[in-house]
Order: C-alpha cells, then sequence, then structure tokens
C-alpha cells in the first residue's frame, strides 16, 4: 500500500464532491444553466477515474507505509465519506427543493446525473477505510508477540 498515492486519490475525491458546489443559480437562460451543469458533471467523471484509478494503485502498489500513515488515511477517508455524503444531500436538496418550482422543473433532468459520480465517489473512501483497515489488522497479527509460557 502507498499512502502518496492513496493522498493523491483524496485529493480527487475532494475535488469530486466539492464540485456541485460550483453549480450556478437558475437565472433566466435555462440553455447556460444546462451547459454549466453539463460541463460540471464531465468534470466530476473526469476527476472520479482518476481517483478511481489512483486508490486502485495506491491499494496495490508496494510502498512504504506505517502504522502512523494508516491511521491517518482511515481519519481522512472517513472525513471525505462524509463530505462525499454532504454534497450528495446537497445535490438532492438542489433537485427537490430549489428546482422544484414552476419555473424550474424542466432543469431537474439537468442537475440529475450529479448524484452517480458522486455515488460511486464513495468508493473512494470506502476502498481506503478498508485496506488501510486490513493491513493495521495483518501489520499487528506480523508483529504479534509469542505468547507467555508458564
Amino acid at each position: 500500500m502507498d499512502w502518496r498515492l492513496q493522498a493523491a486519490a483524496f485529493a480527487s475525491g475532494f475535488v469530486v464532491a466539492t464540485m456541485p458546489a460550483f453549480i450556478p443559480g437558475v437565472t433566466g437562460d435555462h440553455a447556460a444553466f444546462v451547459t454549466r451543469v453539463d460541463t460540471i458533471i464531465s468534470l466530476m467523471q473526469y476527476t472520479l477515474v482518476a481517483g478511481l484509478i489512483l486508490t486502485t494503485l495506491g491499494v496495490v502498489w508496494k510502498g512504504r507505509i506505517g502504522q502512523r500513515s494508516a491511521l491517518t488515511l482511515i481519519i481522512a477517508s472517513i472525513g471525505l465519506g462524509v463530505w462525499t455524503v454532504l454534497s450528495i444531500f446537497y445535490v438532492q436538496f438542489w433537485t427537490m427543493v430549489i428546482l422544484d418550482d414552476d419555473c424550474c422543473r424542466d432543469l431537474v433532468p439537468a442537475l440529475a446525473p450529479a448524484q452517480n459520480p458522486l455515488l460511486v465517489g464513495l468508493l473512494i473512501p470506502t476502498v481506503t477505510f478498508t485496506s488501510c483497515l486490513v493491513w493495521i489488522v495483518r501489520d499487528n497479527n506480523r508483529k504479534a508477540r509469542p505468547p507467555l509460557t508458564v
């Protein structure tokens, strides 16, 4: 496991989870709103693919990682998971509350696909959390003291 690749994957996961905050407010020009939302969703998808590749390489790659780095990655993965879930709620809020006015119902299909990269983006902290936890357990078992004999 290589913590540097995991950290880069966390950075891309953070970017994916933060991108919905840049969804613009609804103005009179609905075509411009849809274009901007489509651009943000495309950027989210590209960043998500890069993050998943980095996460996979970080788990498979043999690198230096210690107990402290693994615990830091576990805490960071919990934080990123919470941030991603909050971002999913934000997109839901936009879709159900703000765009549900009579003037904006036709914009709901434009914003709804923003949830998909966020849901898949939950794989980044989940895989990292699981792999670090497995590494800590295996490392502790490997360094286990021999049983005391009486």
